[in-house]
């Protein structure tokens, strides 16, 4: 009879392989399917042969919480990776080619197994491939570091450049000034970033506003500090912050001139 039961199980889980192999399509779903296979079929198998060894039922309870216990303990890592795997695949959680920063570490997801994640590792202001691949254990999702995830359909940095002007200076027309400056360079690059922002609205249930460059001015001990903050298409983020910092000099010199304190100053984000 346990040799029955076992039979059982394993003709379930063949029927349960092909089924997913011929109604489902999509290769992250299938995965999705074998993954709870595999674990749904093991927990049958050791709840048949615990049946099949123990004969009484209070022997059965001892035994079962004996070896939940143990298991609890021993496995208590992989339990929190099996579990994190399920929140990682979820409809806002991670897939292959998504730019992570997790447990400190950025780069783009190569594969999400059902202990581990996998890593191209990411370094320097543009986040190139350092050639390393590095593997993570699903249980770090539980760690109080934060898991920080590109936005989907998004592919573009925000970066700021940071100059200050003297305090004499007139802020409306500071700012008048690098707006239309920042404008003008964005206006050659908004397509694509319309195109990944629409696709970005299609995957989230809520309106957000289309990325365009900002300026903002405030009054410090140096002087008037003025920053411009804009998005930018990753495959031409270096040829962008060139002809923005060309764009905002020839604004700051043009008659008439707004004397140059600081700067300017670039931050690339992530």
């Amino acid at each position: 009879m346990l040799l029955g039961s076992i039979a059982v199980v394993l003709f379930i889980s063949d029927v349960w392989r092909r089924a997913t192999f011929r109604y489902l399509h999509d290769v992250r779903r299938r995965q999705q399917f074998l993954a709870l296979r595999r674990v749904a079929i093991g927990l049958a198998l050791v709840l048949v042969i615990a049946f099949g060894l123990v004969s009484e039922v209070g022997s059965l309870a001892t035994y079962a919480g004996l070896i939940t216990a143990g298991l609890a303990v021993a496995l208590q890592n992989v339990i929190l990776a099996v579990v994190a795997y399920f929140f990682l695949i979820g409809r806002y959680g991670v897939r292959v080619g998504d730019r992570i920063t997790l447990a400190g570490v950025t780069g783009r997801v190569v594969e999400i197994g059902l202990i581990r994640i996998y890593l191209m590792e990411l370094v320097g202001p543009e986040l190139r491939a350092s050639g390393r691949m590095v593997v993570l254990s699903n249980a770090v999702l539980f760690q109080p570091t934060a898991l920080f995830k590109q936005m989907p359909g998004g592919d573009y940095y925000w970066h700021i450049i940071t100059m200050t002007l003297a305090g004499t200076s007139d802020v409306q027309l500071a700012v008048q000034r690098l707006s239309e400056a920042a404008e003008s360079v964005y206006e050659k690059y908004r397509p694509a970033i319309e195109r990944e922002h629409a696709a970005l609205q299609r995957f989230i249930d809520f309106e957000t506003a289309l990325p365009t460059p900002e300026v903002y001015a405030r009054l410090t001990t140096k002087g008037l500090e003025c920053t411009v903050r804009y998005p930018v298409d990753k495959p031409q983020a270096a040829s962008t912050d060139q002809k923005m910092l060309l764009a905002l000099h020839q604004a700051q010199s043009k008659e008439p001139a707004l004397q140059l304190v600081e700067g300017p100053l670039l931050d690339i984000g992530n």
